[in-house]
């Protein structure tokens, strides 16, 4: 889980103070390509981005926007996620993903990516290992980097639910878990099943609400209603 001990650890080694509570900044990326439209290999069920409109284009901000973006933001986590996914085609997209995270870096920001690609994700974490990974919850057996860097996100529906219960409800005890729409949790599922869970007792829990978000989505500024519709 993202301990505060953690991310001031990994402020330090950038070079800088992390601040307590930082305000959310999400970059979207969308590696385009002929073989993937949507810029992931992934069939999630739930994915509602590959018919995206947006979803058809490559979406790489530039400088002067995510300037613009991150204005009066410092030492803030800034997560690169998708759209498609960020670490998608890493060899076609390497010097890309380098460069920004680099640069984000050097502006004083702690970087976080969202990605399904976790042979990609131990790939860069070799080379920047002040990154933190939030990954989908089958990828347990995948990873070969710290447990505190780490955390572990949901889409969930009750099928679902019951079936991460049964199959990794013993190393939900180590994490912190993300609840991510969107998918039908209600917020009476949550309190009560959740409650009703012992897996759960001891466990941070956090609920993704996009609708509000901020994106950077290219090089425009959008609101997560504007983009999943």
């Amino acid at each position: 889980m993202y301990k505060t001990a953690v991310l001031k650890k990994l402020a330090e080694n950038l070079g800088f103070t992390y601040s307590k509570n930082p305000t959310p900044r999400e970059i979207i990326l969308n590696f385009s390509d002929g073989e993937n439209k949507h810029g992931c290999i992934r069939k999630c069920p739930y994915c509602n981005w590959k018919d995206n409109p947006l979803a058809q284009y490559t979406l790489y901000p530039n400088i002067e926007s995510i300037e613009k973006y991150l204005q009066g933001f410092n030492n803030d986590i800034v997560t690169l996620c998708g759209g498609g996914d960020p670490l998608y085609r890493l060899d076609k997209n390497y010097d890309k993903v380098c460069s920004l995270i680099d640069y984000l870096q050097n502006r004083g920001h702690i970087i976080r990516i969202i990605t399904r690609e976790q042979d990609n994700f131990n790939t860069l974490h070799k080379i920047f290992p002040n990154i933190l990974g939030s990954f989908s919850i089958d990828s347990f057996d995948e990873l070969k980097v710290d447990d505190s860097q780490i955390e572990y996100s949901i889409v969930l529906n009750r099928i679902l639910f019951k079936e991460i219960i049964e199959t990794h409800g013993e190393c939900l005890k180590r994490y912190r878990i993300l609840l991510r729409e969107p998918m039908g949790t209600s917020d009476n599922f949550k309190r009560y099943e959740f409650s009703q869970i012992k897996y759960f007792k001891n466990v941070e829990i956090v609920t993704s609400t996009i609708n509000n978000n901020e994106y950077l989505v290219g090089n425009t500024i959008l609101h997560g209603y504007e983009i999943f519709r």
